[in-house]
């Protein structure tokens, strides 16, 4: 009877061992997760600024077009005000 309760005690501190080898292995695992949760906000982050940077720029880039083109039917405009003679060469209307 001696080692029967010998084994049970032995097979309840393996079981034990084996539920706190879990535990530390889960605790490493939430450690993980917390580490890439952390990473990924940081990322998130970085692209938010980066999508706003770009934003700006485009905004940037939409104005210096909308002036462009402005320009460019002012231009137009004058142009076609404008004849060529052949005797004479250009005369504004």
């Amino acid at each position: 009877m001696g080692d029967s309760s010998r084994k049970s005690v032995l097979e309840e501190v393996i079981a034990y061992s084996d539920d706190i080898i879990e535990y530390l292995k889960d605790q490493k695992d939430a450690n993980i997760l917390t580490q890439h949760l952390e990473h990924s906000k940081v990322l998130q982050s970085q692209c938010l600024a980066d999508s706003n940077d770009v934003h700006s720029l485009l905004q940037g880039l939409i104005i210096a077009l909308e002036k462009c083109k402005g320009f460019m039917f002012n231009l137009f405009s004058q142009i076609t005000k404008c004849i060529y003679a052949p005797k004479q060469g250009w005369k504004y209307l």
